[in-house]
């Protein structure tokens, strides 16, 4: 304060030489800057500001990880980067990032809340919310899902996911030619999570069934444009004229709120005849706890449109990341083909042809341990859902101001190159113990969050994998789309980490 003070001084000492309105003009346009680019006394260090955009030409890259790699080094485990006017905290490495999801989880449970958000989303669900509607509908779900999927042993979800990998494994016997099997996976994992809120599932060649993942796709994308947008600039959302395009934006959302409308509509008539049994889906459980709520005079949070906005959410978060996994792991068994044939034999001593069950999972610890590498080579969800606090918080010597933004960058612990050696490589012996018999995972390895607000379908999205890498190495040899021709590894950063579509051929063995 001393510093601008002097330089007004300085500026005061001209003014009889200048015209008065002129100075004021400039005075205020100084004002203006100089508010606009301090960092506030207390919070993480991160890279000096400019006027409006604060930092955020530090992320105009394509390489964002790398980027935030590069501050990482430059301010430590703990900065802070202005989007406009607004902070984002990156917490970084194993000890901050456990500190603050475990030891102190209960300070970092709440989403932050913009102004962009209030105009366009339906605020139902629990991904994305707060408070009791948070912790009843979470609760509710994990505990839902469990009863749903894992009773009599898990043969309920081990149904279901038989059930589909069927369906995959007869539709790749089709092709003769090469394919990219992106829109294959995404339908597949779409299904996983239909079937378990709705008992339905979609034909690979169903077009609602790609709008509605396209529309979940460019939905996310574009709010985080907008709000960027509205970060830098904030009169634009007060401004008679929309434009910004924030009531195409709510449409958007509305419609993504009202596609699970019809699936209830199905099962609320199956219910009045008699013919389905609540415990045979989420939606069906979720109806009768309505039910429950209303008989008790209970004052709860269960309602229609939490239901609605609670399978939006799991299909949103349960489909693509697993979609995408499965596509990552894919390129690296094509692109090793050694690495593919050893899981092949493992698959083939152990298990033979049957399709294999939860159990198997420990019988067959390479497969396991591929899995796993692969979902740490390219996490896709590096930075999972941000996080905020309700008040000031004092944090490991920096204060984490109220309602701002936090991310946790889990990327910093996939890639720690004092935890795994050579991160860049794909190596799945790394998560095997000396002898190779047994899965051995570094406690750094969280890819579906800890704490509170950890992955509610992590179990699922888990076994997810397990069974359909399996049951695919089973059936099939992956090839490039031409010999010796291998696909490259490209990914770029878009909400997600998403790898670059790639062709291959699928044989039977």
């Amino acid at each position: 304060m001393r510093r601008i003070l002097d330089i007004l001084q300085t500026l005061l000492n001209y003014v009889d030489e200048i015209d008065v309105k002129s100075f004021l003009v400039f005075l205020s346009t100084f004002l203006l800057v100089y508010w606009n680019t301090r960092r506030r006394t207390g919070v993480p260090p991160g890279p000096p500001l400019l006027p409006l955009i604060g930092n955020l030409h530090c992320l105009a890259t394509k390489d964002v990880i790398g980027k935030l790699c590069d501050l990482r080094k430059a301010y430590g485990d703990i900065f802070g980067i202005y989007i406009g006017g607004e902070l984002t905290v990156f917490l970084n490495g194993y000890d901050a990032i456990h500190e603050a999801l475990v030891k102190r989880g209960s300070l970092f449970t709440w989403r932050p809340v913009s102004r962009l958000n209030e105009l366009t989303f339906i605020h139902h669900g629990f991904l994305m919310h707060n408070g009791r509607q948070w912790k009843e509908q979470r609760n509710f779900t994990q505990s839902s899902l469990r009863q749903l999927c894992f009773h009599n042993n898990g043969m309920h979800i081990q149904e279901i996911l038989n059930r589909e990998i069927l369906h995959l494994v007869d539709k790749l016997k089709t092709f003769q030619r090469p394919f990219d099997i992106e829109t294959l996976f995404n339908i597949s994992s779409a299904n996983i999570v239909s079937t378990i809120l709705f008992d339905c599932r979609f034909a690979f060649e169903d077009e609602k069934a790609h709008a509605l993942l396209d529309l979940v796709r460019r939905s996310g994308e574009e709010f985080v444009i907008k709000e960027i947008y509205v970060n830098c600039l904030p009169f634009l959302t007060k401004l008679p004229v929309d434009l910004l395009g924030i009531s195409k934006s709510r449409k958007a959302f509305h419609g993504l709120f009202e596609w699970p409308t019809q699936y209830i509509n199905n099962i609320k008539q199956k219910y009045s005849m008699g013919t389905e049994s609540y415990w045979d889906t989420f939606t069906g459980m979720y109806l009768r706890k309505i039910e429950q709520s209303a008989k008790g005079n209970v004052t709860s949070t269960f309602c229609e449109g939490n239901l609605k906005g609670s399978a939006v959410d799991l299909v949103s978060a349960g489909s693509s990341t697993v979609a995408e996994t499965l596509k990552v792991i894919l390129l690296y068994l094509i692109r090793n083909p050694e690495i593919q044939e050893k899981m092949y034999s493992e698959i083939s001593e152990l298990i033979g042809k049957d399709p294999p069950m939860l159990r198997d999972r420990k019988k067959l610890p390479y497969v396991q341990a591929v899995i796993h590498e692969g979902i740490r080579i390219l996490h896709v969800a590096p930075f999972g859902l941000p996080r905020s606090v309700t008040s000031d918080v004092e944090f490991r010597g920096h204060l984490i101001p109220k309602n701002c933004t936090v991310l946790v960058n889990i990327e910093s612990l996939m890639k720690d190159p004092t935890v795994w050696k050579d991160p860049h490589e794909f190596k799945p012996e790394r998560f095997l113990n000396a002898d190779q018999t047994e899965l051995s995972v570094p406690r750094e390895f969280m890819p579906f969050s800890k704490g509170p607000r950890s992955c509610v379908g992590e179990t699922i999205a888990r076994i997810e994998l397990f069974q359909f890498l399996t049951v695919l190495v089973q059936n099939f040899k992956f090839l490039p789309a031409t010999d010796g021709q291998f696909p490259e590894v490209k990914a770029k950063f878009v909400l997600s980490m998403v790898c670059e579509p790639y062709q291959m051929r699928a044989i039977m063995r």
